[in-house]
C-alpha cells in the first residue's frame, strides 16, 4: 500500500495521521472555487472544535435507504428460506471491506461510569478483598440496578457478517513489557469482556485529498471523539487531528521565480469605475466589517444545527403520521385502527371515506413544518413526503368546505351546538390551508408542490368562511332583525376570534405565495372580489354595537388590503382592474367620519382604510416589478403537464437567482464612460416610467371622484360629495410623512382638477362651490404642515449631531425660499435620512418597502427637473449631477443597493 493511501501518512509507530494538503488541493473544496449563491448543505461551515461525531450521510435521504436497506437484510438473515442474491451480494462487499489489510486501527477509552457498570468483579484466590473493596463493589452494584442501562443489540445482518468474518481485536489489560513489546498483538487469554479495543475500516477513500510531493507533518495531539451506540456513549475513539484543533490547515508551497510584479494583469474599466465612485470604504463598514463576518459564521453554524434538528423533528412526525395512515387504509376504513383517534379520524367527503387529520396531530405537524420553513430547510424534507403531507393537509380542508357555517335567527340551543363544531372544522381547515401555502411558497421552484387544485379548494374555503360567517358577524346589530343572531355571535366571540386570526394569517400566506408563483387570472380574480368583500364591509359604528371588537375586524381587512398591494405589485397587467373595482365600490362606504376611520396610524388620528389602500397601491405603481414578473414561477396546470417536455431551457428552468441578477444587473463599465447627459439621460429612462405609472393611477382616482362629487350633494343620496371631503382630510393628515409619500401627489393631482374646475366657464356654480371649499382645505392644510415644520425646526440644535446640523441649515434655505438644489438633493441629504429611517422600521412591512420605493424615484425625478433648469443657466458645472445620477440609477434599479452601501 502506498505510503500516503487514503490522505494519511505513516509514523514510527506505525500509527497514521493525516496528511496535510496543499493550497491546489483544498482549494477545490472551498468556497473560492464555488459558484455563488453556495448551497450551505454542499460546504460544511469550519467550526471552532471538533464535533463529537461526524455525519456518516450527507442528508435525510441516504439516511432513510440505508435504514430500509438494512432492515430488509435483517428480515432475510432471520428467514433461512428467503436468503437472496442481493443478501449474499451485500454480506460478500461487508466481508471485502473488513478484510482490508491494514484496516484503520481505533483505541477505545471506557467511560468513567458505563466501563465499570458493565464489569463484572473477578475475585482471585490469591488476593482478599478488602472492606474498603467490598463496598465499592456495591455501590457499583447498586448504580448499575438504578441505570438499567441495555446492552447494545446487534441485528441479524451484523451478526452473520461478524460470524464469517474475522476481525482482530485485543481487551484492555494492564500495561506490561510483553504488551509493551508486542502492543498490537491479540491477548489470547483476557476474559471475555465487551470489546473495547477494535479495528474497523476507513472511511471512503474518494473523498480524501489526493497525495503530493509537498511537505507532511505528523502531529502528536491526540483527541477523543464519542461514538453513541443505542442512544448512549460507550467510549470514545483516539484520532490524531490537524496540528491546529479547529482550524483548518494547508500546505502553503514557496512562490515560484517566475511570480513577478511585471505579471500582474491591469484592468482600466475597474480603475475608472472606482474613479466614478470615489473608490473608498466609509469607516463605517471598515469597522463593522470584521465583526459582522464573526456574527455571521456564529449565526451559520447555530442556524445550520437548529436546521437539523428541526428537520428531524418532522421527519419522525411524519414517520408516524404516514405508518398511521397506513395501518388505517390497510383496513379499508371498515375496521378498528389502533391509530384511529390518535392521529387520524374517518370523515365522508363527498360520499367518499377518507383519513384526515385529527387536530392536535395537525398542529404539531404545522408546529413542526413552520419551524423547518423558517430556518430554510424546506427542501431537505423527500418530495414524496412533503406531497403526501400536502395531501393530507388537503383533505382537511375539503373537510371543512362541506360545512356550512350559516346561522338562522330562530335556532335551538342543540343546533348552536353544531353550528361551534363546525367552526372547529373551518379553523382547522384554515390551519391546513395556511400551512398548504406556505410549503408551496418554500417549494415554490418546485412544480409537482404547485398543486392548482389545492389553490381552488382554499379559496373556495376563504369565500365560504367569508360569506356565510365573517360578513354576517361583522354586519350584525344588537337591535332590528339581526339582534338574535348578534346574541349568538356575543356568546361565542372566542371561537369566532380564532378564526377571524386564522382567517387573517391564510391571507397573509396568500399574499405571499402569489408574490412568488404565477396563477391563472381566475384565481386573481377571486382573490380580488375577496379581498374586495371583505374591505368593503361596514364594521359597526361604536363598541356596543359590534359582536367582535371593531379593531379585530380592522386587523383582516389590512391583511386583504396586503394581499391587493402584493397582487398590484406582482401582476402589473392586472392594475386596471383592481383601480376599477375600488372605485366602483365606494359608494359602499360609509358617510359619516366616526364609522369611516378605523385604520390606525403609528402617529395622529385614523384614516379610512381605502384612503390608506389607494395611496399604498400608488406608492406601489412607482416601484418596480419587471423583476418580480420575471422571478415568479408558474404554477403548473393539467393541460400544461407534458407540453414542455424535452424542449429546450425555458425562463421558468433558469434559477431565480440568476434571473433576479438578469434583471437588475447594471453594467458598471458603460457608467464609466458615459458623460454627465448621458448618465442623466440614462437615470431618466429607468426612473421617469415609474413616476409616470404613479402619476396616471392617481390621476384616474381623483378625477373620478371629483366627476361623481360634481354632481351630488352632502344631503343628496350619492355619498360621493362627502367621501371627496373624507379623502381629502386622509390625505393631508398623513402630508409630509415619511410612511405616505403619495398623498403629496393625490393632493398636487387634486389641486389640478380644481383650478380646471375654476377656470373653466362652463362649470357649474355647484361645482365651483366645491372647488372653493376644498380648495381652502388644501390651503390650511398646507399652512398647517409649515407650520409644523418651523416648530420642529426651533427645536433642532445644531451642535448635537452632523445631521440635524445639516437638516436645520437646509429647512432655513427651504423656509427662505433660497435653497440650493443639489444641497437638497445630495446623496447624504433628507431623503437619504428618509430611505434608512424607513428601513430601520421593518423590513417586511409591503407599505413601508412602497414608501420607499416611491421616495427614490421622486428622488430621481427631482434630479432630472434640476438638471434640466442647470442647462439653462450659464455658469452651472454639469459634472456635479453625475455622482448621484449614477448612484440613483443603482437605487432604482435594485433598492438593496443603498442597503449594502
Amino acid at each position: 500500500m502506498d505510503k500516503y493511501s487514503n490522505g494519511w501518512e505513516a509514523t514510527a509507530n506505525g500509527h497514521s495521521s493525516p496528511r496535510l494538503p496543499t493550497v491546489d488541493e483544498a482549494l477545490q473544496y472551498t468556497p473560492f472555487t464555488s459558484i455563488v449563491p453556495c448551497n450551505p448543505d454542499v460546504l460544511p461551515v469550519p467550526a471552532a472544535y471538533p464535533p463529537p461525531s461526524s455525519n456518516v450521510f450527507l442528508d435525510n435521504d441516504e439516511k432513510h435507504a440505508a435504514r430500509s436497506l438494512l432492515k430488509a437484510l435483517n428480515k432475510q438473515a432471520d428467514s433461512t428460506q428467503n436468503a437472496s442474491a442481493r443478501l449474499q451480494q451485500q454480506l460478500h462487499q461487508v466481508q471485502k471491506l473488513l478484510k482490508q489489510d491494514p484496516p484503520t486501527e481505533y483505541k477505545f477509552k471506557e467511560l468513567p461510569n458505563v466501563g465499570k457498570i458493565f464489569q463484572q468483579p473477578v475475585e482471585s484466590p490469591a488476593t482478599k478483598e478488602t472492606e474498603e473493596e467490598k463496598g465499592k463493589r456495591e455501590r457499583e452494584r447498586k448504580e448499575r440496578e438504578k441505570l438499567h442501562i441495555p446492552r447494545p443489540k446487534l441485528g441479524a445482518f451484523t451478526k452473520m457478517a461478524l460470524r464469517t468474518v474475522k476481525v482482530p481485536y485485543r481487551y484492555p489489560t494492564p500495561d506490561s513489557p510483553d504488551r509493551q513489546q508486542h502492543g498490537g498483538q491479540q491477548n489470547a487469554t483476557a476474559p471475555k469482556k465487551t470489546p473495547q479495543h477494535a479495528q474497523i475500516p476507513s472511511p471512503d477513500p474518494s473523498i480524501t485529498a489526493p497525495p503530493s510531493n509537498a511537505s507532511r507533518l505528523s502531529p502528536k495531539v491526540k483527541n477523543e471523539v464519542s461514538f453513541p451506540v443505542n442512544g448512549f456513549d460507550v467510549g470514545s475513539a483516539q484520532l490524531t487531528p490537524r496540528p491546529s484543533p479547529g482550524k483548518a490547515a494547508v500546505v502553503v508551497p514557496d512562490l515560484p521565480v517566475a511570480s513577478q510584479r511585471t505579471e500582474y494583469e491591469e484592468f482600466p474599466e475597474l480603475d475608472a469605475q472606482l474613479e466614478v465612485t470615489g473608490g473608498s470604504v466609509s469607516r463605517k463598514r471598515i469597522h463593522e466589517q470584521p465583526q459582522q463576518g464573526l456574527k455571521a459564521l456564529n449565526f451559520n453554524i447555530d442556524q445550520r444545527q437548529k436546521g437539523d434538528e428541526a428537520v428531524e423533528i418532522l421527519s419522525q412526525e411524519l414517520d408516524n403520521v404516514f405508518e398511521a395512515e397506513n395501518e388505517v387504509l390497510a383496513t379499508g376504513g371498515n375496521g378498528i385502527s389502533v391509530f384511529e383517534n390518535q392521529y387520524l379520524s374517518m370523515e365522508n367527503i363527498d360520499d367518499t371515506t377518507v383519513a384526515v387529520l385529527v387536530p392536535p396531530t395537525q398542529y404539531k405537524l404545522e408546529s413542526a413544518v413552520q419551524k423547518v420553513i423558517a430556518l430554510g430547510r424546506m427542501n431537505s424534507i423527500p418530495l414524496d413526503e412533503t406531497l403526501r403531507l400536502q395531501k393530507l393537509f388537503g383533505d382537511v380542508v375539503s373537510l371543512a368546505n362541506t360545512k356550512d357555517l350559516k346561522i338562522g335567527n330562530e335556532i335551538s340551543e342543540a343546533d348552536v351546538e353544531e353550528w361551534t363544531l363546525r367552526l372547529e372544522t373551518a379553523h382547522s381547515g384554515l390551519l391546513a390551508s395556511r400551512n398548504i401555502l406556505r410549503v408551496m411558497t418554500a417549494c415554490f421552484e418546485e412544480k409537482r408542490i404547485q398543486s392548482e387544485g389545492l389553490v381552488n379548494s382554499i379559496l373556495t374555503l376563504l369565500r365560504q368562511v367569508m360569506d356565510s360567517c365573517i360578513i354576517p358577524v361583522v354586519e350584525s346589530r344588537a337591535s332590528g332583525a339581526s339582534a338574535e343572531s348578534f346574541r349568538i355571535f356575543s356568546k361565542h366571540q372566542k371561537p369566532l376570534s380564532h378564526l377571524l386570526q386564522a382567517f387573517s394569517r391564510v391571507l397573509k400566506a396568500l399574499g405571499d405565495f402569489l408574490s412568488k408563483v404565477d396563477v391563472d387570472e381566475s384565481a386573481i380574480t377571486t382573490v380580488e372580489a375577496l379581498t374586495q368583500g371583505l374591505i368593503f364591509a361596514e364594521n359597526a359604528p361604536t363598541e356596543k354595537d359590534a359582536a367582535l371588537t371593531i379593531q379585530r375586524f380592522e386587523n383582516l381587512r389590512r391583511a386583504a388590503m396586503d394581499v391587493v398591494a402584493k397582487i398590484f405589485f406582482s401582476y402589473s397587467e392586472q392594475r386596471p382592474s383592481i383601480i376599477n373595482g375600488i372605485l366602483t365600490s365606494l359608494e359602499k362606504l360609509p358617510v359619516t367620519r366616526q364609522s369611516a376611520r378605523h385604520f390606525r396610524l403609528a402617529e395622529g388620528k385614523p384614516i379610512q382604510l381605502v384612503s390608506a389602500l389607494i395611496m399604498q397601491l400608488i406608492q406601489t405603481s412607482a416601484s418596480s416589478s419587471s423583476a418580480t414578473n420575471k422571478a415568479r414561477k408558474k404554477i403548473p396546470s393539467k393541460d400544461d403537464e407534458g407540453e414542455n417536455s424535452g424542449s429546450e431551457e425555458s425562463e421558468d428552468d433558469v434559477p431565480l437567482q440568476a434571473q433576479l441578477l438578469r434583471a437588475t444587473q447594471i453594467d458598471m463599465g458603460d457608467e464609466a464612460s458615459m458623460d454627465v447627459g448621458t448618465m442623466m439621460m440614462s437615470l431618466k429612462d429607468v426612473a421617469h416610467s415609474h413616476y409616470e405609472s404613479a402619476f396616471n393611477n392617481a390621476h384616474d382616482v381623483m378625477k373620478y371622484l371629483v366627476r361623481r362629487a360634481m354632481t351630488a350633494t352632502k344631503t343628496g343620496d350619492q355619498p360621493y360629495r362627502n367621501l371627496l371631503d373624507i379623502f381629502t382630510e386622509d390625505f393631508i393628515s398623513v402630508l409630509g410623512t415619511a410612511e405616505w409619500p403619495a398623498a403629496e401627489l393625490l393632493l398636487q393631482v387634486l389641486a389640478r382638477h380644481l383650478f380646471s374646475i375654476m377656470k373653466n366657464d362652463k362649470s357649474t356654480v355647484p361645482a365651483q362651490n366645491m372647488a372653493l371649499d376644498l380648495m381652502g382645505t388644501l390651503g390650511a392644510g398646507i399652512f398647517n404642515l409649515e407650520d409644523h415644520s418651523r416648530s420642529l425646526h426651533r427645536g433642532l440644535d445644531s451642535s448635537t449631531s452632523e445631521i440635524e446640523s445639516s437638516l436645520s441649515q437646509i429647512t432655513d434655505e427651504i423656509l427662505e425660499e433660497n435653497v440650493n438644489d443639489l444641497d437638497a438633493l445630495s446623496f447624504n441629504g433628507p431623503t437619504r435620512i428618509v430611505l434608512e429611517f424607513l428601513h430601520s422600521k421593518d423590513l417586511g412591512d409591503s407599505q413601508l418597502m412602497s414608501a420607499r420605493g416611491y421616495h427614490v424615484i421622486q428622488w430621481a425625478e427631482s434630479l432630472n427637473a434640476a438638471y434640466d433648469i442647470a442647462r439653462k443657466t450659464e455658469g452651472r458645472d454639469l459634472e456635479q449631477f453625475k455622482p448621484l445620477a449614477s448612484k440613483l440609477r443603482k437605487m432604482v434599479r435594485d433598492l438593496q443597493w443603498l442597503d449594502a452601501e
